[in-house]
């Protein structure tokens, strides 16, 4: 019988992070010893400006959206992963994004030809189906207000419906074994 391994508590968490921390910048100065780090893109840095929070899982999440996506469109491939990943790069910490403009947004996610928006608008549906968004109508678009959803939730709901491969899902629980990732904790 295996012991259960309590989950680390915050002060712990913190510890881990800054030895992993200073052994990254170790080795980041044994393997360039010469960077400038005015060449790095570092969020430490406060003249900076850009950057956003994405789930460390989001390449996991993304291929499951692809994979997924073909259950709620009768089978049509309907590549959505790219339209999530561009609704993380312009949320901020509310999780929540006002859309006022569409096509900027499917410019991002890939599409660039007459039918732009239109494809921005099947895949944010597609989105939705698959829980990892929700959005209402507003007076500039159908899907003016868009609401971040948990993104391990919705990996976790498409596995019960054996939408993702077991592989993607078992690696998914790994990776966040990794990082201390508790959303599914009881759920899993």
């Amino acid at each position: 019988m295996s012991a259960v391994v309590p989950a680390p508590n915050v002060k712990q968490l913190k510890v881990r992070q800054s030895k992993m921390a200073k052994g990254m910048l170790q080795m980041r100065g044994s393997l360039w010893p010469d960077i400038d780090e005015s060449k790095l893109w570092l969020r430490t840095d406060q003249t900076r400006k850009g950057y956003t929070t994405i789930p460390r899982g989001m390449p996991l999440f993304l291929g499951m959206i692809d994979d997924a996506s073909k259950r709620v469109t009768s089978g049509k491939s309907v590549p959505a992963g790219q339209s999530y990943l561009v609704l993380w790069c312009r949320v901020r910490d509310e999780g929540m994004l006002n859309i006022e403009s569409e096509a900027p947004f499917a410019f991002e996610a890939g599409y660039a030809g007459e039918r732009n928006v239109f494809t921005w608008r099947e895949h944010m549906k597609v989105l939705k189906e698959l829980a990892f968004i929700d959005f209402k109508p507003g007076a500039a678009s159908p899907c003016q207000y868009v609401l971040l959803l948990n993104p391990y939730l919705a990996a976790q709901a498409l596995r019960a419906k054996n939408w993702v491969r077991e592989v993607a899902y078992t690696t998914l629980l790994q990776r966040m074994s990794e990082y201390g990732a508790t959303d599914l904790d009881g759920g899993a």
